[in-house]
């Protein structure tokens, strides 16, 4: 049986990313904005996805600037909190690659492409 967690999101930083410490461990997230074709006019809408990162990645995401254009690889994790009584979910990004747009050290450190496609 194939498991598969895999995401790929380009888009631009839309609000400055914010890190703080868990326990003894190093949390960032950014809100990124990724364009999609709307309706029929060649209208554009955004849609935003939270992407974290831990560790010294999480150190890569805080730095990341606002507008921005970043390629992130990662893998979604849900996540769960309580507000006003009632439990909410939602999807976040936990990034464990995160490109900016020029900066060639970070493409560099991408893993190689496979033929294999699982």
């Amino acid at each position: 049986m194939l498991y598969a967690n895999v995401v790929i999101l380009a888009g631009e930083v839309h609000q400055a990313p914010r890190g703080f410490s868990v326990g003894q461990s190093r949390k960032a997230s950014a809100l990124i904005a990724q364009k999609r074709p709307f309706g029929n006019e060649g209208k554009t809408a955004n849609d935003m996805f939270e992407v974290v990162g831990w560790g010294q990645m999480a150190n890569k995401v805080e730095l990341l600037p606002v507008g921005g254009r970043v390629m992130v690889q990662g893998r979604l994790r849900p996540e769960s909190y309580e507000k006003d009584g009632k439990r909410i979910f939602k999807q976040v990004v936990v990034a464990e690659t995160v490109t900016l747009e020029g900066d060639a050290a970070q493409v560099d450190q991408a893993p190689p492409p496979s033929d294999d496609p699982f």
